[in-house]
């Protein structure tokens, strides 16, 4: 019950109230997450895109063997053949790793940049009027809906760095199971255990 009245009192006390200078302020900083929002959404796409590209060629020739094999009916070698689907199943598995991160990013951006339109809106909406008043449930909508704006902005923009560098990591740890000629989760075993034994971590 505490709880519930400090939130119904937080949104319609009178503390809370629209003034020009407040509208202003957040249209200002609304429209700097809008930006932001609008640069992030193009570093997602040339960001994640590349790697996705990345991909593509790095596991070019066992995607080429595979699908001359599917094309011709002529399977591939026994020995090589192993490879090839292990290799393969690799790539899908990142690929869609790519893919849907792509759209989970999306789907978030769209729903911080469709919040701010909505503040915007409300502060022009209220602007336009010849005597909006203190509106203190706007006022405090527009503030709350600001912050959450803001927390979106950096989740967001954190979420790509990160899920771009996890994926970096995949791709060195198969390109250097390449150079080794092992399968990525042998060198990754390789590796720990040599950590252990000169006790240089891996």
């Amino acid at each position: 019950m505490d709880i519930a009245t400090s939130v119904f009192s937080a949104f319609s006390s009178d503390k809370y109230k629209m003034t020009h200078e407040y509208g202003a302020i957040i249209a200002s900083l609304v429209g700097a997450l809008l930006i932001v929002g609008a640069v992030e959404i193009v570093n997602i796409n040339r960001s994640l895109g590349t790697e996705r590209h990345k991909l593509d060629m790095m596991f070019a020739d066992e995607l080429k063997e595979s699908a001359i094999a599917h094309r011709t009916g002529v399977p591939i070698p026994t020995p090589r053949r192993r490879k090839v689907a292990s290799r393969t199943r690799l790539y899908f598995l990142l690929r869609k790793m790519v893919r849907l991160r792509l759209r989970a990013l999306y789907a978030l951006w769209t729903l911080t940049i469709t919040l701010d339109v909505t503040l915007l809106q409300a502060i022009i909406g209220w602007a336009a009027l010849s005597d909006g008043g203190p509106a203190p449930l706007r006022a405090t909508l527009i503030g709350y809906g600001t912050l959450l704006a803001m927390l979106l902005t950096i989740v967001n923009a954190g979420l790509r760095i990160k899920w771009l560098w996890k994926l970096t990591v995949w791709e060195e740890r198969v390109e250097l199971a390449d150079r080794m000629g092992l399968p990525p989760a042998e060198m990754r075993s390789l590796l720990r255990s040599w950590g252990r034994h000169t006790g240089h971590g891996w």
